[in-house]
């Protein structure tokens, strides 16, 4: 009987923390944790996205870095996000006769139309050491997706003699 009795009091003591730990269980909400990784996750991408295009910049020669810096100068002055931004090593090139080198800027930005419109027809006036090549709009029909804008440009460097 003494033994039943223990038998009995164990079972209600595993009862009531069983109860207390399912209680507990239910009190922990995963949704917040759920928000919290989406959020890191968008934050990853942000980020690595602007480690991207600090690298291109870092890897070419000054004058490059100078209208590189000045294409995302104008993006921000436009509320651009550029998405992609990468250059061609230097080749050689012929300009008005003269031995120059190019390196070939390939970018996208994304956001309102009025401004990437804006932010193109300006860079045909900042870029004064190149030109832009092609230009590809895109205005998706997607929710929550941006227009955005594929830029190919050339700068030149005439090289001394």
């Amino acid at each position: 009987n003494k033994l039943l009795d223990i038998s009995r009091r164990e079972s209600k003591e595993l009862s009531e923390k069983l109860l207390s730990t399912q209680a507990r269980v239910r009190g922990i909400q995963l949704e917040p944790l759920s928000a919290r990784k989406i959020g890191l996750e968008q934050q990853l991408i942000q980020t690595t996205k602007q480690l991207n295009t600090a690298q291109g910049i870092l890897s070419q020669p000054v004058n490059t870095t100078n209208t590189t810096g000045t294409v995302l100068a104008t993006a921000k002055t436009y509320s651009l996000e550029i998405t992609q931004l990468k250059l061609s090593g230097p080749s050689d090139a012929t300009l008005a006769g003269m031995n120059a080198s190019a390196v070939l800027i390939t970018l996208t930005v994304e956001g309102s139309m009025g401004n990437l419109v804006g932010f193109i027809t300006k860079l045909n006036t900042v870029i004064t050491n190149g030109a832009v090549d092609s230009i590809m709009i895109t205005n998706p029909e997607i929710a929550g997706k941006k227009p955005s804008a594929d830029i190919k440009l050339t700068l030149y460097t005439v090289q001394s003699r």
